[in-house]
């Protein structure tokens, strides 16, 4: 539990979920894009098969890290600010815990698949169709009951440390990855808020590693379109615009 934390109250700022939504944007099409892949491969040599291995190790270690984050940093203060019947944390967190044996069989797939595509292709991408089909559902179900709870009685100014804490647990080295990862998917308006947040040091980092991100998705995706994944996503920007406006 967070300690001496008020909650928001009516008329004060909300929370800006700009970086909490954009990373769940960038999960859920990342992994609807790679089962898209397995359908469509043709022959794979081995420098691109093995590519498609890190490339998904890194895509499952995003969403490991981010619902495990959810869990230990996020929900308190979620659960010191929010009344206990507008969101049940307890089911939230129960579905993340039911990832992980999936993440774990991609993760088997995905080496046999690089030892050898033609034997293992099928198999990745049934299990790579599971997960997102769990992510759409739990994103889906999150975002809908969560995001609401967090804009109403979280404070802004707790919810902003929350994130914080969150982003100062990356590491470096990964950070270099996951930030193009996601900035693919932020609209104009998305990263100038990202930016200015960070005082314009993720346009920097950015700057710094997109060219080489770049690359690595060539080399996985070829041509395949990045999807839209808006069905799934609750738009969090209008709410916030009625609490504050």
């Amino acid at each position: 539990m967070i300690e001496n934390l008020a909650p928001r109250a009516e008329g004060d700022p909300v929370a800006d979920l700009t970086s909490f939504a954009l990373v769940h944007r960038a999960m859920l099409a990342e992994v609807r894009r790679l089962a898209a892949l397995m359908g469509e491969l043709g022959p794979v040599g081995p420098d691109r098969a093995v590519a498609i291995r890190d490339y998904i190790g890194a895509v499952c270690a995003e969403v490991h890290s981010h619902h495990e984050r959810e869990d230990r940093i996020l929900w308190p203060y979620v659960a010191a600010s929010v009344p206990g019947d507008a969101v049940d944390l307890a089911a939230l967190s129960a579905e993340h815990g039911d990832l992980d044996p999936v993440l774990d069989r991609i993760a088997d797939a995905a080496a046999r698949f690089a030892a050898d595509p033609g034997n293992h292709r099928a198999v990745l991408g049934g299990e790579l169709l599971e997960l997102s089909a769990f992510l759409d559902e739990h994103i889906a179900a999150e975002e809908r009951e969560l995001f609401p709870a967090i804009l109403r009685y979280v404070s802004a100014a707790g919810y902003a440390e929350a994130d914080a804490r969150i982003r100062a647990e990356i590491d470096p080295a990964h950070a270099g990855w996951v930030l193009p990862f996601t900035a693919r998917y932020a609209t104009p308006a998305e990263w100038d808020r990202m930016n200015t947040v960070s005082g314009g040091r993720v346009q920097g980092l950015l700057d710094a590693t997109k060219d080489a991100f770049a690359a690595t998705e060539r080399t996985v995706f070829g041509g395949l379109p990045r999807p839209d994944v808006s069905a799934v996503q609750t738009p969090w920007e209008p709410l916030a615009r009625e609490l504050t406006g």
